[in-house]
């Protein structure tokens, strides 16, 4: 799926977010966001693992993606294209220092906006880690 659009002034309504982002073809469906307690939006984003771990790791991070947008105050990182960490490191070699702290910036990032548990942000690296990062 590809990723959500956000304008570059941001939204100005829980009803522009729905109308802009009421798709099946996004990354985050948010036709069902009506401002209301029975609001749900769907994440569309993750593959079909049958793997409990990394099961476990993508509804931890869609949980904690909801939780974070709900408790608000914080503004998200400039968006990054779709493959943008593989063409960082193409050769998917290992790497150390400041290169490694450069590299995994953003995903850091995300992990200390969405994770209240150690727990979750280190499963959530772990898939990140190991996870093939195509250009498509």
């Amino acid at each position: 799926m590809p990723p959500n659009r956000v304008p570059a002034p941001g939204y100005s309504s829980i009803h522009s977010v729905r109308n802009a982002n009421n798709s099946h073809r996004v990354a985050v469906n948010f036709g069902s966001v009506n401002g209301t307690r029975a609001d749900h939006v769907e994440y569309r984003m993750w593959d079909g693992s049958l793997t409990p771990g990394v099961i476990q790791a993508q509804v931890n991070l869609s949980l904690g993606m909801t939780a974070a947008g709900s408790r608000g105050g914080f503004s998200p990182p400039p968006p990054e294209s779709v493959g943008s960490h593989l063409r960082r490191n193409p050769r998917r070699r290992k790497q150390r220092g400041e290169e490694w702290h450069e590299t995994t910036r953003s995903f850091r990032q995300l992990a200390d906006t969405v994770f209240r548990r150690a727990a979750n942000s280190a499963q959530a690296a772990a898939l990140f880690a190991v996870t093939r990062w195509q250009t498509t």
